[in-house]
């Protein structure tokens, strides 16, 4: 950018960006209103989604060894939580939040040096991601929510996110357990150590996802997704009508379970939940899985383009201009 930019250096870019007083919610403000303009609807989808930046030594904020997208192993790194709203091929970026692990939470000088200010506590992705989401209600028209299995495996937040109201269309691991057959929950009277307690627990067992898949593989047929660049994109796959339980409610819930594999890569398997209303068809069940290609699309924009994965800054400001907000320049 310092390259690019007419009139400004490396050194006015790093100041502008770690010490400047400049207020980016208005900003931020004014591209929520352009992209609701211009995507916003219920054919479009808010996509939640997290990046990570390779960083050396201890010092950036909220840096720490955990996994990284970009290098697919646990590196030293920074993860940034995003929010993407699409609409058939066109796509943006609407927010973004960097993520504090837990072990910056009570490390006092390494926060302060950081620049993070005290009121930001640790937060959970998923916990950042339902922040977003809630702000999103207000800012933005969209018709469902999607995520990869990272936040789809936690029954609490889908629970949580059909509660909002929230059509949501969840990835997840092929070995979370559900029920092919609504289970009756009932309340029974253990003992542990001498003590009585009670606990709800289903009648039935449940299923692992990729058994019921398995079970059900003649149902499997060839659905068109979507037109692709060069060739109509097709795939193997089903929808079935199940439940998942949170093991703390008193009811399960309805779902449609989405497979889908690669026509001609069968061991390419996505497998998802979705509480999308129970006379929605598999072809829209399909594009709804399918718009998670779009997250990765402003990433790889964002960092072969402007250098997204190469700022050098270290403080929380960098990432957060106005910390007191709480909020990240887009």
């Amino acid at each position: 950018m310092a390259e690019i930019i007419p009139d400004t250096n490396s050194q006015s870019l790093q100041h502008f960006i770690s010490n400047s007083p400049f207020d980016e919610e208005k900003l931020k403000k004014q591209i929520n209103e352009d992209a609701n303009n211009k995507l916003g609807g219920e054919e479009a989808g808010l996509l939640i989604d997290d990046s990570g930046t390779p960083k050396a030594g201890k010092s950036s904020a909220g840096v720490s060894r955990q996994y990284c997208g970009k290098l697919g192993k646990v590196e030293n790194c920074q993860v940034g939580v995003f929010a993407t709203l699409a609409k058939g091929s066109s796509y943006t970026m609407v927010d973004a939040q960097l993520y504090l692990p837990e072990e910056w939470a009570d490390d006092k000088d390494r926060r302060e040096k950081a620049g993070v200010p005290d009121n930001i506590k640790f937060k959970s992705k998923i916990e950042i991601a339902e922040g977003m989401i809630d702000d999103a209600k207000s800012r933005l028209k969209f018709g469902w929510v999607g995520f990869d299995a990272g936040y789809g495996k936690s029954r609490d937040f889908l629970y949580k996110i059909g509660d909002k109201n929230l059509i949501f269309m969840a990835d997840i691991p092929a070995k979370l357990h559900i029920y092919t057959e609504e289970p009756k929950i009932i309340e029974r009277v253990y003992t542990r150590k001498g003590e009585k307690f009670k606990k709800l627990v289903a009648t039935i067992k449940p299923i692992k996802v990729n058994e019921v898949i398995e079970n059900n593989k003649n149902d499997i047929s060839l659905v068109k997704i979507r037109e692709g660049t060069k060739k109509t994109i097709r795939a193997n796959a089903m929808s079935k009508k199940v439940w998942l339980w949170d093991e703390k409610s008193k009811n399960a819930r309805e779902m449609h379970l989405v497979y889908r594999e690669d026509h001609g890569n069968p061991t390419d398997k996505k497998y998802s939940l979705s509480n999308a209303p129970k006379d929605t068809s598999l072809e829209v069940l399909l594009k709804m899985q399918a718009h998670r290609y779009w997250v990765e699309r402003p990433f790889q924009e964002a960092k072969n383009t402007v250098g997204m994965d190469q700022y050098q800054c270290r403080l929380w400001t960098a990432w957060h201009l106005r910390s007191e907000h709480g909020h990240a320049p887009l």
